[in-house]
């Protein structure tokens, strides 16, 4: 598997599918509209992630009417697990004119928090619209846990530069030993600064015992490759019982090449049994002047005997 779709993939695992993936996961939907909101209606939701498929349908029937049946069920006077679905199939779908009424949802301190909260995410999360962002900053000091989290998530999906500042400040802020709502954001924002900025502010020894925070760690320095988290990097490569770690770190390596990191990437070599792609990485080792001749002769042997290959990805 190319490193892009490895990555990828974890990330879907860890977010969970967005809406242009969603027809990928579920047999093809026949419901008419009639039946489609019937069914939006009775079956009641606890989560907003409840109205994704509902409202995948009702949008790819007919896209304006859509809007039209999913706008009132936000009103207060719903019943509060039908404005949840309502949000989550507004959100999920990127209804961009349901952004004001979501903005006034998450804002107004009279709702529930569960409303609010969803109306951030993914209510506003998936927008890619500006007055969504700013909803998000403003509410990414909340006095709320759950909102700011939200907020931060929103942001981190926008991945503007203006957002991406947000998160930093409020990462510079904050008073936990480690934010791992705030961190999990910036690396997920594959923006180009949130390495460097996750390396500045994040006590890398606190992420020892959290193996999901070493992935997203190590998967933030490999998309930006700030040279000072080497150190940590290398530490990363070597602990094989955190395989996706290892494999974002010798990813790392492949702009920084170092002769002490190749037993590191002999050894998860030797190991991986899902043959992910690291031929990049191992070419630019042996390219390298900072690498041995003997290192160089190794690495060009599981080159020579296809041990190590470039693996060409399924999908453009």
């Amino acid at each position: 598997m190319n490193s892009y779709y490895l990555k990828l993939t974890l990330v879907l695992m860890f977010l969970g599918s967005a809406s242009n993936g969603l027809s990928e996961l579920a047999p093809p939907d026949t419901r008419s509209w009639e039946q489609g909101t019937a069914d939006f209606i009775a079956q009641k939701a606890q989560h907003p992630n409840d109205g994704i498929y509902d409202g995948q349908r009702l949008k790819e029937l007919d896209s304006k009417r859509a809007v039209t049946f999913l706008m009132p069920l936000l009103a207060k006077k719903q019943p509060i697990e039908l404005r949840i679905k309502a949000v989550g199939a507004l959100g999920w779908m990127s209804f961009q004119e349901a952004i004001p009424a979501l903005s006034a949802i998450a804002k107004d301190a009279t709702e529930n928090e569960d409303i609010r909260v969803a109306a951030l995410n993914p209510g506003l999360r998936y927008m890619k619209n500006l007055k969504a962002e700013q909803t998000a900053a403003a509410l990414a000091v909340n006095k709320s846990e759950l909102i700011r989290a939200a907020a931060y998530w929103v942001l981190s999906q926008h991945g503007t530069d203006s957002a991406i500042d947000v998160l930093e400040a409020c990462l510079r802020a904050s008073t936990k030993a480690l934010d791992r709502d705030l961190i999990r954001a910036l690396s997920l924002s594959k923006h180009k600064r949130a390495g460097k900025i996750i390396f500045d502010h994040c006590d890398f020894a606190a992420l020892r015992g959290d193996e999901q925070l070493l992935w997203e760690y190590s998967m933030a320095m490999e998309q930006c490759r700030p040279p000072e988290a080497q150190q940590n990097m290398l530490s990363l490569a070597k602990q094989l019982t955190h395989p996706s770690s290892a494999y974002c770190a010798l990813l790392y390596f492949g702009s920084l090449p170092r002769d002490d990191v190749v037993p590191a990437l002999l050894a998860y070599i030797e190991s991986d049994k899902r043959g992910l792609d690291v031929y990049e990485p191992v070419m630019q080792f042996i390219k390298s002047p900072k690498i041995s001749d003997k290192s160089k002769k190794k690495l060009s042997e599981l080159v020579a005997t296809g041990q190590v290959k470039k693996i060409v990805p399924i999908i453009d």
